[in-house]
C-alpha cells in the first residue's frame, strides 16, 4: 500500500489548507445558526399607527364615541392644532395620520341626514397606516348610519347606551395576538439542513480539489511513477490506492464534520427521522463531490489549473446549486449546468426533506430519485476518470 501511505503523506504536507477550510465553515456557519435561532425566537410586537385626532365637535356624544373608538385601535397623540406643530411631529416621526371632526359631524352622522359631513385627514408617506385608519373610519361610518335608524330624533340617554353597545358588538373584529413556543428541535434542524450541510459541500468542494489534486500531482513525478514501476506496482493497482486514498479521506472529512455538527445541533437533531434524511443527503454529496474532484484533479495539468478549478468551481456550484443563496433566485441555465454536480441534488432532496416531514407518497419518490441521481454521478465521474485513465495508459502516460 505504498502509494496509499505516500498519498496521506502528502495530505499531511497540505494540512495547513484542509484547517484553513475548516475554519472557514465555522467562521461561516456559527454566526448565521444564530442569527436564524434568534429570528425564530423573536416575539412578534405589535406597533399601533400613531394619529393625531383635532375634535371640533366637541360636547358631541357620537363625536367622543369615535374618538373613544379610534383610541382602543390606536395610539393617540396630543399635539398643539397649529401648521408648524404638525409639521414637526410628522418630522420626527411621531405621528403618521391627523385626523380633523369638523362641527357637526356626530349629528350628520347619526340623525338620518343624507349627507355626512366629511371628515379631514392629512398623511403624509405612510400608506400602511392610511390604509388602515381609512379602513377604520369607513367602518366605523358605514356600520353608525346602519345602526342609527333605530334611533330616535331625541334619544335618551339609556337609547344612546344600547346604540353604542349595539355599534361595540357590530365593530368587534380584534385579534388577540399569541406567542407560541418554538421548537428548539425545529430551528436546529433548519440550521443544519438549510446552512451547515449546504455550506460544508461547499468546503467539500474546495478541500477535495485541492488536496486531491496536490497530492495527485506531486505522485505524477517521474521519479515516483518510476520507483513504482521497479517496484513491479501494476498501473491497476496504482489506481486503486490512489481512489481508496481519496474515498478514505473523503469519509473521515464528512465524518468529522458531522461529528463536529453533532456537538452543535445536538443528538436529537442529527437522529430524528428528517436529520437522518439530512446526513444521507450529506453523505452522497460528499461521494458525489468527491468523484467529481478525482475526475477534474485527474484532467488537471498542474498546480495553477488545480487552484483555479478549487476557486471557481467552488464558487459556481456554490451559487447556482443553491447552497449559498435560495435556489428560487438562481437562473435556470445556471441550474441546468449545477445538475451535472451532486449539491444541486441534495438541495432539491433537502427542500423536501425540511418541508415535508411526512413525507408523503411524491416527495417520498422525489427524494428517492435525487438520492438516485446522485448515485448516477458517482458513477459517471468515476467511469470519466477510469476513460482517461485508460487513454493515458494507453498512451503510455503515467499518470496516478
Amino acid at each position: 500500500m505504498q502509494v496509499f501511505k505516500l498519498f496521506y503523506k502528502l495530505l499531511r504536507a497540505n494540512q495547513a489548507a484542509i484547517i484553513s477550510y475548516f475554519v472557514l465553515l465555522m467562521a461561516i456557519t456559527i454566526p448565521i445558526n444564530r442569527v436564524y435561532e434568534s429570528e425564530l425566537n423573536t416575539e412578534f410586537v405589535v406597533e399601533e399607527s400613531r394619529i393625531v385626532i383635532f375634535n371640533h365637535d366637541e360636547g358631541n356624544v357620537f363625536s367622543q364615541h369615535l374618538v373613544d373608538y379610534l383610541d382602543s385601535h390606536a395610539e393617540l397623540v396630543d399635539i398643539e392644532e397649529s401648521r408648524e406643530a404638525i409639521a414637526d411631529a410628522f418630522f420626527d416621526e411621531k405621528i403618521q395620520y391627523v385626523l380633523t371632526i369638523p362641527e357637526g359631524f356626530g349629528d350628520s352622522l347619526t340623525f338620518g341626514t343624507e349627507y355626512t359631513i366629511p371628515l379631514e385627514k392629512e398623511v403624509t408617506n405612510s400608506q400602511a397606516d392610511e390604509a388602515f385608519v381609512d379602513t377604520m373610519l369607513t367602518s366605523y361610518i358605514n356600520n353608525a348610519r346602519v345602526n342609527a335608524g333605530n334611533l330616535a330624533t331625541n334619544p335618551s340617554d339609556e337609547q344612546i347606551a344600547e346604540y353604542f353597545s349595539i355599534l361595540d358588538e357590530t365593530l368587534d373584529t380584534s385579534i388577540d395576538i399569541m406567542q407560541a413556543e418554538v421548537d428548539g428541535d425545529l430551528a436546529r434542524l433548519s440550521a443544519f439542513g438549510g446552512f451547515y450541510t449546504h455550506y460544508a459541500s461547499y468546503i467539500f468542494i474546495t478541500t477535495f480539489i485541492t488536496t486531491f489534486g496536490y497530492a495527485i500531482i506531486a505522485m505524477r513525478n517521474p521519479e515516483i511513477v518510476k520507483r513504482d514501476r521497479m517496484g513491479r506496482l501494476s498501473e491497476g493497482n496504482r489506481l486503486f490506492q490512489s481512489i481508496l486514498g481519496s474515498l478514505s479521506f473523503a469519509l473521515l472529512y464528512w465524518f468529522f464534520l458531522m461529528l463536529v455538527a453533532y456537538f452543535m445541533y445536538g443528538p436529537n437533531t442529527l437522529f430524528s427521522r428528517q436529520g437522518l434524511l439530512i446526513l444521507l443527503s450529506s453523505f452522497l454529496s460528499c461521494f458525489g463531490i468527491q468523484a467529481m474532484s478525482y475526475f477534474i484533479v485527474t484532467i488537471s495539468p498542474n498546480k495553477g489549473i488545480i487552484n483555479f478549478m478549487s476557486t471557481f468551481i467552488g464558487l459556481f456550484v456554490a451559487f447556482a446549486s443553491g447552497l449559498f443563496v435560495p435556489r428560487q433566485f438562481v437562473s435556470p441555465i445556471m441550474q441546468q449546468i449545477a445538475m451535472l454536480a451532486s449539491p444541486f441534488w441534495q438541495v432539491r432532496a433537502d427542500e423536501i426533506i425540511l418541508s415535508n416531514p411526512a413525507l408523503s407518497n411524491g416527495g417520498a419518490q422525489d427524494l428517492l430519485t435525487f438520492f438516485g441521481i446522485q448515485i448516477l454521478l458517482i458513477a459517471a465521474y468515476y467511469a470519466l476518470s477510469f476513460m482517461v485513465q485508460s487513454y493515458r495508459r494507453r498512451q503510455n502516460i503515467y499518470l496516478a
